[in-house]
């Protein structure tokens, strides 16, 4: 339960009646709305329903489940949130493109890790398959009611952990620290930490797997009665993760429940489908050269959550160019393999300037590839 308190300053105005007259009564002092005192700490959770295509029912060979965002300023009872519509194709591997969420944003929710996470699903293979949507139900769950799972996955993969939000991993850790714990106030000194040979564990491109380990220390700093506490299902990460945590070593004295994550991150991206050609969205009535080149680009970011999950994609902004250098009239045409790639390579071009000239230009094309740093390459060619 998160207490708030606020205070309100009662501020006095000079008289604007003559001398000596009565002057105004100070402010009143608001009141707090008592429903503010029962705001909780919470997670919000998606959850994709099947998905369908032209109206058919398609069959998940993989349907990666968004990861939980933490949401503080939740009230008792108010946990229900319109679901939300995500938009695509799939192409002949099964593989979801043209991601595009509606709405665009879900109010007070954190939807980042959504299309990111439907980005690498995947699907029975076959032909090509046009107007696919699938709903997500947006559920809005109190820390005090999660289930456990979902608060380990929070805890440990979890979106949003600005300062703002520490509440609701305090407060889920509290409630997933065993029974009993002594563990955490302060915390033993590890002497000698161990780790899973985290390279021989198979991970899938995007996906990450977590095994929380559970021990007691003895006097001498031993971890014992070392058991799993929570895991994702990766069995080579669990087995590895408990044995990381028995050759582990700590500062002398017994502790009761303690607690250590270890996780696997799938470091194989996935890679954006061929663009087309620049040439193909250049439109009849443009006069830009093609060998005129954007300048003073600013840094290249991934949108929200495409990073983490190693996602690669591309945009293509048509955009025309006043005389004296100043980039306008910018819109996304064309976005792979998600619709935010299209929205920030579009921020990014705005921002570009070209060489000054006699006169302006209309229908330049730019393409902006969104490539993981250990996989650039000096000249892309866009």
């Amino acid at each position: 339960m998160i207490a708030i308190a606020a205070f309100f300053l009662a501020i006095g105005q000079a008289s604007s009646g003559p001398i000596g007259a009565v002057p105004p009564a100070p402010t009143p002092i608001v009141s707090i709305d008592n429903s503010i005192r029962d705001l909780q700490p919470a997670l919000s959770v998606l959850r994709p329903r099947e998905a369908r295509c032209g109206g058919e029912v398609q069959r998940a060979v993989h349907l990666e489940q968004p990861l939980p965002a933490a949401m503080p300023f939740s009230l008792p009872g108010n946990t229900y949130r319109p679901p939300v519509s995500v938009r695509f194709r799939l192409d002949r591997s099964g593989r979801p493109l043209g991601l595009t969420m509606v709405p665009a944003a879900a109010p007070g929710v954190d939807v980042s890790d959504l299309l990111p996470a439907l980005a690498i699903s995947r699907f029975v293979s076959g032909a090509e398959r046009p107007n696919c949507e699938i709903m997500v139900d947006v559920e809005i769950v109190p820390v005090e009611a999660a289930p456990l799972p979902v608060l380990r996955r929070y805890l440990v993969l979890g979106v949003n952990r600005s300062p703002m939000v520490a509440a609701v991993s305090r407060a889920a850790f509290e409630r997933t620290a065993p029974a009993g714990s002594d563990c955490f106030r302060p915390s033993p000194h590890p002497r000698l930490r161990a780790y899973p040979a985290f390279e021989t564990i198979e991970q899938a491109p995007g996906t990450t797997s977590y095994a929380m380990v559970a021990f007691d220390i003895d006097a001498a700093g031993q971890p014992v009665n070392v058991r799993l506490d929570g895991s994702s299902g990766n069995d080579a990460l669990d087995r590895q993760s408990l044995e990381a945590v028995s050759q582990s070593r700590f500062q002398p004295g017994a502790r009761r429940g303690c607690t250590y994550p270890y996780w696997r991150r799938g470091q194989e991206a996935t890679s954006a489908p061929e663009p087309p050609a620049n040439a193909s969205f250049r439109p009849e009535n443009a006069d830009c050269p093609g060998d005129r080149r954007l300048e003073n680009l600013p840094r290249l970011q991934f949108p929200p959550g495409f990073e983490r999950r190693n996602v690669e994609g591309w945009a293509v902004i048509r955009y025309d160019v006043a005389p004296w250098g100043a980039v306008g009239n910018v819109r996304a045409v064309a976005a792979e393999p998600a619709a935010p790639f299209g929205e920030w390579a579009a921020n990014i071009v705005r921002q570009a300037r070209q060489p000054e000239s006699d006169r302006g230009y209309r229908g330049c094309v730019a393409r902006v590839r969104f490539v993981l740093p250990d996989r650039r390459q000096e000249d892309m060619g866009d």
